[in-house]
């Protein structure tokens, strides 16, 4: 663009970047004056070149439902990365903890945003099993620690002291 500029007598003018995705990084978007406008020779000529595609915001789809995070993200021209599960106490099964990158951030178009789904609260049931047959302050029992994962239960024992307070 710029030869052709100089060739037809006219000189390069103030020349600024913009994104586009339609217009390929490096070339024209725009001039003025317009092209077959007729001006003086030694005119300036500025242009708006490409600075390739628009980067995206990422949208904030924390505590949404998987499904509408999905939706989202995809109408923001990104695409859905890994999804990973895990318990969490605070947020309800099926809604989204984190987001990586971050919401607010600016990626390129079609960047794959991953997302961490709960999975509700890991059930846990705590039994006490055992007897007082200490003469002292302290009875010793074992703690049962049931767990549900994925199917499978899981059984851990633990001894604790338990101190007997005397009115």
């Amino acid at each position: 663009a710029t030869s052709q500029i100089t060739t037809a007598g006219l000189v390069l003018g103030n020349v600024t970047t913009q994104c586009s995705d339609t217009i390929p990084e490096g070339n024209v978007i725009s001039q003025s004056p317009l092209p077959a406008q007729l001006v003086n020779k030694g005119t300036a000529v500025n242009l708006v070149v490409s600075s390739g595609p628009c980067p995206i915001n990422v949208p904030n789809v924390v505590g949404m439902m998987e499904q509408d995070a999905r939706t989202k993200i995809i109408m923001s021209g990104l695409t859905v990365g890994t999804i990973t599960q895990e318990y969490s106490d605070t947020v309800a099964e099926g809604k989204v903890i984190r987001q990586s990158p971050e919401a607010g951030s600016t990626v390129p178009k079609e960047t794959p945003v991953n997302l961490v789904v709960s999975k509700g609260k890991k059930r846990r049931f705590i039994i006490s099993c055992g007897s007082n047959n200490s003469s002292d302050n302290f009875s010793t029992s074992d703690i049962l620690i049931f767990g549900l994962v994925s199917g499978w239960l899981l059984i851990k024992t633990r001894k604790t002291m338990l101190s007997r307070g005397k009115a």
